[in-house]
């Protein structure tokens, strides 16, 4: 009898925490300004301040930051987290928490940005770092004019 009212209990639990992440997934707004005109280099390193609101107070989770090259490789994939307290109010009403990302290490090129909340795309944008020094390759075709 003990074990299957813990059994039962455990999937209240998990249903209840499933369904308070789905509804506060679904409420998140992510605000990340333009700097630098999304163009990033040595002087001015690749920084996003990023500005979560939402109408929910009390709670934190994590979203992810994905990062690209513009070809579609992988390059970093980072957590960041964030918390809405009930001291975190803002003016229009609603709540608010911030962070800040930097990311180091990154050669010549452009970047896509991908910040994700449970299975919802917050933000998708992309960057360039030191585009100015981007090597390419020759062409390779031996084309005669």
């Amino acid at each position: 009898m003990i074990n299957r009212m813990q059994k039962w209990i455990y999937i209240i639990i998990l249903l209840t925490g499933y369904s308070i992440k789905s509804y506060t997934q679904e409420t998140i707004n992510l605000n990340i300004p333009v700097e630098q005109n999304w163009m990033f280099d040595n002087e001015h390193p690749v920084r996003f301040m990023l500005e979560l609101t939402s109408a929910q107070s009390a709670f934190s989770d994590m979203i992810r930051m994905d990062i690209a090259t513009d070809f579609g490789n992988a390059v970093s994939s980072t957590f960041i987290t964030y918390s809405f307290g009930t001291d975190s109010i803002t003016p229009g009403g609603g709540f608010r928490s911030r962070a800040s990302v930097t990311l180091t290490n990154l050669t010549p090129g452009f970047y896509q940005a991908c910040f994700i909340a449970g299975t919802d795309t917050l933000k998708q944008f992309f960057f360039g770092y030191e585009a100015e020094q981007i090597l390419s390759k020759p062409d390779g075709s031996n084309a005669q004019y």
